[in-house]
């Protein structure tokens, strides 16, 4: 979740919002709670590299968060890598895509902290 407020209004799974942010997104506690606590308020302080992996069919997470997120560690020069699969939903079921997500998680993670 990149904008938890919009996620409010975005998402297809409206109890968690509103259960967990005390209401729906335009009631004044819930919108002080989410834009409290919402990663695009910090952005200018983002410095650790980050691998955002995303799915187009994921109706809970609008694909746009995980694109506004790259490209604002783009435009900050922090390391940072896309990947987006196109056939997926929540969960990358699919055995081609899960071979692909766990290369390129683990192909990260060797890059930043030395698994090999």
């Amino acid at each position: 979740v990149f904008d938890t407020t919009y996620n409010g209004y975005a998402t297809d799974e409206l109890f968690f919002f509103n259960h967990e942010w005390g209401g729906r997104p335009w009631d004044p506690a819930a919108f002080e709670a989410s834009r409290k606590y919402s990663p695009a308020y910090t952005v200018a302080k983002w410095s650790t590299p980050q691998l955002t992996i995303h799915s187009s069919k994921d109706y809970r997470l609008p694909e746009g968060d995980g694109i506004a997120v790259f490209h604002a560690l783009q435009q900050l020069g922090v390391p940072s890598r896309l990947l987006i699969f196109p056939d997926e939903n929540h969960w990358v079921i699919n055995a081609g895509n899960s071979l692909k997500w766990h290369y390129e998680v683990f192909r990260w993670l060797d890059q930043f902290i030395g698994l090999s």
